[in-house]
């Protein structure tokens, strides 16, 4: 089969046969990673406003069981189960800032995968230029 020359190449890859593109571009590439870094950092900040929110909800319950339990007219029952709501509250309140932990690891790794595979792909855009090439060639072609 011929490689044929795509009419409309994708930014940055002109001149390459369509088998030889590939699906992205270096810089969609990047600008995803940003992309999902931001997306985690602002989740992991609602996480944590979340989080924030079921400790007061539990403090609050608890000061209502608080109260109630000196109420005649309340059973145990009812303070035993607004001591179950507010521990409930404190175990979704760990489950918020777990998540909030997770999202902040996920935008490091999102930072960091951009900035080695831009590492990487200047060392290559480097290489190429010192070869004298308009692209590289992958392995695959070597064997």
């Amino acid at each position: 089969m011929a490689d044929t020359q795509v009419a409309h190449p994708r930014s940055g890859q002109g001149g390459l046969a369509a088998k030889h593109q590939t699906d992205i571009t270096f810089g969609e590439y990047l600008m995803e990673m940003a992309s999902i870094a931001v997306q985690a950092a602002m989740d992991g900040e609602r996480a944590e406003a979340l989080a924030q929110g079921l400790n007061k909800v539990a403090e609050t319950l608890l000061e209502i069981a608080d109260d109630l339990s000196d109420d005649h007219n309340v059973g145990p029952e009812v303070t035993s189960l607004i001591t179950a709501l507010a521990d409930q509250a404190g175990d979704m309140k760990q489950v918020a800032q777990r998540f909030a932990s997770e999202c902040a690891d996920a935008a490091e790794a999102a930072k960091l995968a951009g900035s080695r595979v831009a590492k990487v792909y200047g060392e290559d855009l480097a290489a190429i230029e010192d070869g004298g090439l308009k692209h590289a060639s992958a392995a695959a072609h070597h064997a």
